[in-house]
C-alpha cells in the first residue's frame, strides 16, 4: 500500500514538474483505470489541481470521469477543480454540463463554482450565458466576489456591452467592493472597445477616489482613447500622471499621445515630440507615426509627410486607412503618381481594407500613366469584392477598352458606366455615355435607360427624359417601375395630370409592380387634376397600396382627402383622415382643438351627421360618439344629452329586437332607407364597399353619407332645441340628465383630427 501511495504521489509530481509532458504520465492515468493505485477523493483532488495547474484540461476531465465510475461522489471542492480546468480550456459548454450535475446531486456550488463557469463562459466567447450565470448566482443569494466582477466585465468587455458594464461596476460600489486594479482596468477597456471614449476616460479618474492605483495597461488604454478622439490635452495630462506615478512611459504611450496631438490639430507638439524619441532611443511605433503624418499634412508639409510614408513602408508596418487616403490625396497634389501606386500596392500587400474610394482613385492614376491593363485589373478586382466604382473609373476602363479594341468588353462597360454616372447625379455625362453607345451601335439595357431617366427628372430636364423614354419604347422595350416613376414625376412637374395617370395604367396593364413613389406620384396627379372621377381613383389608389402592404405617407393621405373635398365629398374626406390619425402615421398633421381648421373639421362632422339623421338613416355608434365630441367642442350640451339618450335608446331597442336573453347586436351597420328617399345620381354609394378605408384599424362596413335631399339642416346654433315634445326619442327625464352633466365633466372637450387641404 505504501508503494501505491508512493506511487500517486511520484504521480503528482511529475504532472507538477514543467519539465514532463503529457505522454509521460499517461501509464500512471492507466493504472489508475485499472484501480492499481489507491485514489481516494482527497487523492483525486490533488491530481485534479496538478492538471489543472499545468493545464493539461483532457486529462483532468478524464480522471474526473473516472472517479464517478468508481461510485465516488463529488463534492463542492471537486467541482471546483474540474470548472477550474473547464475555465483554462475554454470548455464553457462541458462547465454548464456540470453545473446542471450538481443541482441533480443536489451539490451547492459556491462563489467559487460559479466564477469558474463565468470565466469559462467569458473565455469561450459566450458572453450572454456569463451574463446569465452572473444574474443565476444573484438569484441564489449568493455574494458575489472581486473575482466575479472581474469576469463579468471580462464578458461585458469581449460582448462590447458597455452600458452592463457600468451596472456591473455600480453595483460592485454599491455593495461595498471597491474593487480592484483588474475589475477597474476591464471596466474601461469594456467602454473603450465599445467606442465610448468620455465613460472610458471618466472611469479613469474614478479610480483613484476608490484607492485603486493605475498601472501601465490602464494608462495605455486610458491615452488610446484620447487618442482615437484628438483628445491631446488630456493625452499630456494622463502622460504627467503616469510620471508622477513613477511608471515609465513606454513608446505606446508615447505613440499615443503623439497621435492625440497630430489628430487634435496640435502639429508642432505632435512633431517635437516624435523627434524626441530617438533622443529617448525609443523606436517609434505604428501610433507615433501616423501621428507626425498627420501633423505633416495638416501644415501643409506633404512632402515631410510622404517620407514617413515611406519609412512606415519600409519597415512593412501597415498604416489604417484614413491615414492612406490623406497620403494618396498628397500624392496627388504633388503629382507623384508612381509614388500613389507604390502606397497602393503597400496597403494591398499589408491587407488594408480598401475602399471603392481608393480603389477609384488608383484606377484614375492608372489612366493617367497610360496603365491601361492595370487599370482594367483594378477595375475586375473592385468589382469581384463587391465595391462600386464611380463615373470616372469607368471613363478610365471604357477608354483602356477603346484603345485595345475590345468591343465584347466596351459592351460591358458602358451600361455600368451609365448607371454609375446616373447614380452620381452628372447627366451630361450620362447623356454622353448614351450617345456614344448608339454611336458604337450598342443597345442599351432598360436599366441603363432607367437610370438615365431618373438622372434627368431629378436635374429637371423633360425633355431629354422624354426622348429616352421615347427612344425606350421605340426599341420595344418593357420599361421598368423606376422608368414610369420617373416619367410620370416629369409630366406631373409640367402639370400634365392625365398624362401622368395614363403611365399609371400604361404600367398596370402591363404587369408592371408600382411602388410607394408611383402611388404617391399618381395621388398627387389625382389631387391636382380636379376632374369627377378623380376622387374615386385617389380612393382606389390608397386601398391599392394598403393591398400590397405599403404604407402611405401624410401627403399620401392628404392627396385623397384633397380629391374628396374638391368634389365635397366631405363625408369620405374625413373618413381618410380620421383612418389617417388611427394607423398612427409617422408625421401627423394634428391641430390644436382651437385652430380654424379643427373648428372646420367640428363643423363638417356635425353636417355629415345631421345629414343622415334628415335622410332617414340612423347613425351607427361610431357616428354618435364623433358627433358628441363635435358638440362638445362647441360647447352644445342640450344636443350632447340629446344625442346620448338617442344612442342608449338604440341600444336598447337593439337588444329587444334581438331577444333578451342574447347579448345585443353592435351598432355597427346603418339602418337601410327607402330607395324613394334616395337619390339615384349620388356618387358617395358608388364606390365598392370593399374598398372603403377602415376607421378603427379594420374596413368600414357602414356608408357615410347618402344622397342629399332637399331639406332644412340643423346648425349649431338651434342644435340646443328639442325636435319633437311627443318624440320619445328626445325625452330624458331629471336624473338622466344630471348623469349625463356629471359624464360631461370627464368628456374630452375636443378631439385631434387630420386638417383636410381643399
Amino acid at each position: 500500500g505504501q508503494s501505491k501511495a508512493a506511487r500517486l504521489n511520484f504521480l503528482v509530481a511529475r504532472v507538477k514538474d514543467r519539465r514532463s509532458r503529457p505522454q509521460e504520465v499517461e501509464s500512471y492515468i492507466q493504472d489508475i483505470r485499472n484501480n492499481q493505485l489507491p485514489a481516494g477523493l482527497a487523492d483525486y483532488h490533488k491530481l485534479l489541481k496538478a492538471l489543472t495547474e499545468r493545464g493539461w484540461v483532457d486529462s483532468a476531465l478524464e480522471i474526473f470521469g473516472i472517479m464517478k465510475k468508481d461510485d465516488l461522489q463529488p463534492d463542492v471542492i471537486t467541482y471546483n477543480m474540474v470548472m477550474a480546468a473547464c475555465s483554462q480550456g475554454r470548455r464553457w459548454a462541458a462547465a454548464l454540463e456540470f453545473l446542471q450535475q450538481m443541482q441533480h446531486e443536489k451539490v451547492n456550488p459556491s462563489v467559487v463554482t460559479y466564477n469558474a463557469a463565468i470565466s469559462a463562459c467569458e473565455k469561450g466567447k459566450q458572453w450572454p450565458l456569463a451574463l446569465d450565470l452572473f444574474n443565476d448566482l444573484q438569484e441564489r443569494i449568493i455574494d458575489p466576489t472581486v473575482v466575479t466582477y472581474g469576469a463579468v466585465l471580462n464578458a461585458c468587455r469581449r460582448g462590447q456591452q458597455w452600458k452592463i458594464a457600468l451596472e456591473v461596476n455600480g453595483d460592485m460600489t454599491n455593495r461595498g467592493k471597491r474593487g480592484n486594479l483588474i475589475t477597474w482596468t476591464t471596466a474601461i477597456h469594456a467602454c473603450y472597445a465599445s467606442g465610448q471614449t468620455l465613460l472610458a476616460l471618466q472611469l479613469g479618474g474614478e479610480m483613484k477616489a476608490h484607492q485603486v492605483q493605475p498601472d501601465e495597461k490602464t494608462y495605455d488604454l486610458l491615452l488610446g482613447a484620447a487618442a482615437s478622439k484628438g483628445y491631446w490635452k488630456r493625452a499630456i495630462t494622463l502622460l504627467r500622471k503616469m510620471k508622477k506615478d513613477e511608471l515609465d512611459p513606454d513608446i505606446r504611450a508615447y505613440g499615443f499621445v503623439i497621435s492625440a496631438c497630430g489628430k487634435g490639430g496640435e502639429c508642432n507638439l505632435a512633431k517635437d515630440l516624435f523627434d524626441k524619441l530617438y533622443d529617448k532611443c525609443m523606436d517609434p511605433n505604428i501610433a507615433a507615426f501616423e501621428g507626425a503624418i498627420n501633423a505633416n499634412l495638416r501644415t501643409d508639409n506633404a512632402q515631410a509627410a510622404l517620407d514617413l510614408v515611406d519609412r512606415v513602408m519600409r519597415r512593412q508596418m501597415a498604416l489604417s486607412l484614413p491615414i492612406c487616403s490623406a497620403a494618396m490625396s498628397a500624392c496627388s497634389d504633388l503629382k507623384q503618381w508612381d509614388r500613389k501606386l507604390h502606397l497602393f500596392d503597400h496597403m494591398q500587400t499589408a491587407r488594408v481594407a480598401v475602399d471603392s474610394k481608393i480603389y477609384c482613385d488608383a484606377i484614375q492614376t492608372c489612366g493617367i500613366l497610360q496603365q491601361d491593363e492595370r487599370a482594367l485589373q483594378l477595375l475586375n478586382q473592385m468589382r469581384s469584392e463587391d465595391l462600386e466604382p464611380n463615373n470616372a473609373a469607368y471613363t478610365v476602363a471604357i477608354h483602356a477598352c477603346t484603345e485595345r479594341g475590345d468591343s465584347r468588353k466596351l459592351e460591358q462597360l458602358y451600361p455600368d458606366a451609365v448607371v454609375a454616372c446616373a447614380r452620381a447625379g452628372d447627366v451630361n455625362q450620362t447623356l454622353g455615355l448614351l450617345d456614344d453607345m448608339n454611336a458604337q451601335r450598342l443597345i442599351p439595357s432598360v436599366c441603363t435607360y432607367s437610370a438615365a431617366i431618373v438622372a434627368c427628372e431629378a436635374s429637371l430636364l423633360p425633355g431629354p427624359a422624354e426622348q429616352l423614354f421615347s427612344r425606350l419604347r421605340t426599341q420595344r422595350l418593357q420599361p421598368d417601375t423606376d422608368a414610369y416613376t420617373a416619367m410620370m414625376k416629369v409630366r406631373s412637374s409640367l402639370q400634365q395630370w392625365g398624362d401622368a395617370m395614363e403611365l399609371m395604367t400604361e404600367m398596370l396593364t402591363n404587369s408592371v409592380e408600382p411602388n410607394e413613389g408611383t402611388f404617391s406620384t399618381a395621388l398627387t396627379a389625382c389631387a391636382a387634376a380636379g376632374t369627377s372621377s378623380d376622387w374615386e381613383t385617389a380612393l382606389q389608389l390608397l386601398v391599392g397600396m394598403e393591398q400590397r402592404e405599403m404604407e402611405p405617407t401624410v401627403r399620401d393621405h392628404e392627396a385623397v382627402v384633397a380629391a374628396c373635398t374638391s368634389h365635397e365629398k366631405w363625408d369620405i374626406a374625413i373618413d381618410v383622415q380620421r383612418c389617417a390619425n388611427l394607423e398612427g402615421l409617422k408625421q401627423p398633421v394634428m391641430d390644436s382643438a382651437d385652430s380654424p381648421s379643427s373648428m372646420r373639421q367640428t363643423q363638417w362632422t356635425i353636417e355629415a351627421f345631421e345629414e343622415l339623421m334628415d335622410s332617414g338613416v340612423t347613425p351607427n355608434a361610431d357616428a354618435f360618439r364623433e358627433a358628441i365630441a363635435s358638440y362638445l367642442a362647441l360647447g352644445q350640451h342640450g344636443r350632447v344629452r340629446e344625442l346620448r339618450a338617442m344612442l342608449r335608446d338604440c341600444a336598447l331597442n337593439d337588444q329587444t329586437n334581438n331577444g333578451g336573453g342574447e347579448d345585443p347586436a353592435p351598432l355597427r351597420n346603418h339602418i337601410p332607407v327607402s330607395s324613394r328617399d334616395r337619390r339615384s345620381g349620388s356618387t358617395a354609394n358608388q364606390f365598392p364597399r370593399q374598398q372603403r378605408l377602415p376607421a378603427h384599424g379594420g374596413r368600414r362596413s357602414r356608408h357615410l353619407a347618402h344622397g342629399r335631399p332637399a331639406r332644412t339642416r340643423r346648425t349649431p346654433a338651434d342644435s340646443g332645441s328639442t325636435k319633437d315634445a311627443s318624440s320619445d326619442d328626445w325625452h330624458q327625464d331629471g336624473s338622466a340628465q344630471q348623469q349625463e352633466e356629471e359624464e360631461h365633466k370627464e368628456e374630452s372637450p375636443s378631439k385631434f383630427r387630420f386638417a383636410p387641404r381643399v
